[in-house]
């Protein structure tokens, strides 16, 4: 039969705890020592514990990530061709040569006006005519003036053959009578001017003034296009002058006419504004009818063919590095591959391939994405759809 002691001998062997317990009790130590090795045993076996889970939640595998299926793109082997450039440009009708017609007479009040803007008006016609009473006035006054002048002189003349007078006295009398018809011409000249008459054949374009005004030679009271000629002009920036040559044929299309009309470069601006740096280009109608000044069109010129290594423009991008199209390597990955642009036409362009802004050539086939996209990047491995040509996916 077991005692008291025995049974606690047995709960000592079970817990060692409790076999350090009696002895502390028996030694004499206090529970305050007691408890304190207690939670040094406690928190040992708990870190114990969390690095048995570290190691356990570290030695677990990694779950594998599914990768995404690769894009499939359209390639097309890159091969020379040709294209031809066009180019347009935005332009007004204007007069090939203009005509300012002025009054040569100070504050002349416009008594008429025979002709407006528009009217076809031949060299000498009338085109306006001005008060001339002065006028008048100081032109009788001189006739009249001449007259007396004549008559004494004539007298004289024939005082001089009979001995009446002297040779001076004639040589005087004949001065005054030529000076007074010097100023009876010019009262007659001036008086002429007050009839204003076109100096050239062609097409009123404005009439400044109207009819009460007061008109002087500082201002213009018509401009003509002289012989009723015009032409296209157009402004072209000066880093595209060479492209252009004085005979070029070209296609202007008028607004609001249903047909362009042919022409060609007559003259090429030798003068670059300083300001918009663009230089002028005049193109000269085929058909010689008058056109609106003013008429807005557009210009079409086709430039001389360009060979190369031909790619569409949806395969073009553009980085800080330039120009750049992607192609797809022999295993299957995005490359990219620099370009410099020769020209391009609607949706085609002439490229060359570089490295280094050099040019560079090569005997391989390389396969192009014929549409590029945000969704590709270098490296990325790609399923290419091959297609026969670069033109195939336009």
């Amino acid at each position: 039969m077991k005692t008291e002691n025995d049974s606690s001998l047995t709960n000592e062997m079970q817990n060692p705890i409790l076999a350090i317990n009696r002895q502390i009790k028996q030694s004499g130590i206090g529970k305050k020592i007691l408890r304190g090795i207690i939670w040094i045993i406690f928190l040992m076996l708990l870190i114990v514990g969390i690095v048995m889970i570290f190691n356990y939640l570290g030695s677990r595998p990694e779950p594998e990530v599914a990768l995404p299926p690769p894009i499939t793109v359209s390639t097309a082997v890159l091969k020379e061709g040709s294209i031809t450039p066009k180019y347009s440009f935005i332009g007004e009708i204007k007069a090939k040569q203009t005509a300012s017609v002025s009054v040569e007479v100070n504050n002349a009040r416009i008594l008429s006006l025979p002709v407006d803007a528009g009217t076809y008006v031949k060299t000498g016609d009338i085109l306006a005519i001005l008060d001339n009473q002065t006028l008048q006035y100081q032109r009788d006054q001189a006739a009249s003036n001449f007259e007396q002048a004549r008559d004494e002189y004539q007298r004289k003349t024939r005082l001089g053959s009979a001995g009446g007078i002297s040779q001076e006295q004639l040589v005087s009398s004949r001065t005054a009578m030529e000076s007074a018809k010097a100023r009876l011409d010019d009262a007659e000249l001036t008086l002429s001017k007050s009839t204003l008459r076109s100096p050239v054949d062609g097409i009123i374009i404005t009439r400044h003034q109207d009819i009460g005004s007061l008109a002087n030679p500082t201002s213009p009271l018509f401009t003509i296009a002289v012989d009723g000629l015009t032409e296209f002009v157009a402004k072209v920036p000066e880093n595209q002058l060479q492209l252009f040559s004085i005979g070029q044929i070209v296609n202007i299309q008028l607004s609001g006419q249903p047909e362009p009309l042919s022409g060609k470069i007559r003259l090429i601006e030798p003068l670059i504004n300083a300001t918009e740096r663009t230089a002028n280009l005049y193109l000269s109608f085929d058909d010689a009818t008058f056109k609106p000044i003013g008429l807005f069109g557009m210009a079409n010129i086709e430039l001389a063919d360009k060979t190369g290594l031909i790619v569409p423009t949806t395969a073009i991008l553009l980085d800080e590095q330039g120009n750049y199209i992607w192609t797809v390597n022999a295993e299957s990955k995005i490359d990219k591959t620099y370009i410099k642009e020769i020209s391009r036409q609607d949706n085609q362009a002439i490229i060359e391939l570089v490295q280094l802004n050099t040019p560079i050539k090569t005997d391989s086939q390389i396969h192009v994405v014929l549409r590029a996209g945000t969704l590709i990047n270098e490296g990325d491995i790609v399923n290419s759809f091959q297609l026969d040509s670069i033109t195939s996916s336009n």
